[in-house]
């Protein structure tokens, strides 16, 4: 009969060799997959700076805006390049106080005016608009600037013109909103007459043994594949079943309709003109069933509460609001959605335009801005010969239901 204390001595020895042996597989893996991602990247991955300028030194906190893009920030992400300037707006630095005889055109709205998909700020479509009134039209006394930020529907839209973009004194004001506010239509902060109940709770917090472990690319790796294949499953970033709608919720694009007045009478009453922007997707009822799905993917990624019809009667019902606002107060209309034909190689994804796309969208807005900048060389604010704006909206008819 064999000793217990040494038998007791050989299992110790063997479960102290197999912790050793799978400590070593789990560092050899670690290594390999830091070196794969090296070798794939171009750069170490833990600790990455790409992703902490995306995710946190791209934007800052604010107390009205919840969150806006951060002054000074230089971002390289997945082959983009965005630069914020010292003002908080896409692309070059440009003074607060217009320059005499300059006509400064402002583009407001979420990421589909901010053009988070093209690979640098002058391929942006704001930048190649300006590009576009000055080589095609000859408007070099016009700036344009992209005062988009990724995330805003209109309520932001709205409070960031009151409260920073009139103070840089625009003559003419571009809008381009609809998809987020189709998107958040059933959240409470952007439903009206229920704004009262969107109280914010405390934000989770993440357990220390999550924080310890995130710094293991080998964890990363596993845990983004398995969220992966989650996300991928049930079609929407949460990675779990949510029901979906074909209709939008009715209060929050009823919200957006009040909005889209609030917007024209902030212009009006600081002599701004506006010109607003229809919303136009990669995806379309006449492509086959397949198509639609395949390029509707990041919305419906993106937006869990509506269904592929819901994404369609959500844009047509926002597009005839639109139509109709531009009409009742004279706003400049730039209504791509009907005359500019959607060509999915325009689309980095479901809405966000390429580079190609941004350059086609800038020609189409061009002509139809051009009208809204009033003489060359003008200072002040903006006079044109198009219809003023009116004092007294005709009565209003029922928007579409759908395009």
């Amino acid at each position: 009969m064999s000793d217990p204390v040494a038998r007791r001595s050989r299992w110790s020895r063997r479960l102290l060799s197999a912790a050793l042996l799978a400590l070593l597989t789990l560092a050899c893996a670690e290594a390999g997959v830091r070196v794969m991602n090296r070798l794939r990247l171009g750069r170490w991955t833990v600790n990455d700076p790409e992703s902490a300028a995306v995710n946190t030194r791209m934007y800052v906190p604010h107390a009205w805006l919840g969150h806006m893009l951060r002054p000074g920030a230089e971002i390289i992400s997945k082959g983009r390049s965005i630069n914020i300037n010292s003002l908080g707006y896409r692309g070059p630095e440009f003074p607060s106080q217009k320059t005499p005889g300059r006509v400064r055109v402002v583009c407001i709205g979420g990421s589909t005016t901010f053009d988070v998909k093209v690979t640098d700020d002058a391929k942006s479509w704001p930048a190649q608009l300006e590009r576009v009134l000055r080589e095609v039209h000859d408007r070099n006394d016009v700036e344009v600037i992209n005062g988009g930020t990724n995330g805003y529907a209109m309520p932001r839209t709205l409070i960031d013109l009151a409260l920073r973009t009139l103070d840089i004194g625009p003559d003419v004001v571009i809008c381009y909103p609809g998809v987020n506010d189709v998107a958040f239509a059933d959240h409470t902060d952007h439903q009206a007459g229920r704004c009262h109940l969107a109280i914010s709770a405390p934000p989770a917090q993440t357990p220390a043994w999550r924080d310890w472990l995130s710094q293991s690319e080998l964890y990363n790796e596993i845990f983004s594949r398995m969220l992966y294949f989650r996300q991928a499953r049930y079609g929407n970033w949460a990675g779990e079943p949510l029901p979906r709608q074909d209709e939008p919720e009715p209060t929050g694009m009823a919200a957006f309709e009040r909005n889209l007045t609030t917007l024209a009478g902030i212009c009006q009453s600081h002599g701004i003109r506006l010109a607003l922007v229809t919303v136009r997707a990669a995806y379309r009822p006449d492509q086959p069933l397949e198509d639609q799905e395949r390029l509707a993917r990041s919305d419906l990624m993106d937006h869990p509460a509506l269904s592929l019809a819901g994404h369609y009667r959500g844009y047509g019902e926002a597009n005839a609001m639109i139509r109709e606002a531009a009409s009742r107060f004279g706003a400049g209309l730039i209504d791509q959605s009907a005359e500019l034909p959607s060509r999915s190689e325009d689309f980095a994804d479901s809405v966000h335009f390429s580079d190609s796309g941004a350059k086609a969208f800038a020609e189409f807005a061009a002509a139809k801005v051009v009208g809204l900048l009033g003489p060359a060389g003008l200072t002040g604010a903006v006079t044109s010969a198009a219809e003023p704006t009116r004092t007294e909206p005709p009565p209003r008819q029922s928007p579409e239901r759908s395009e």
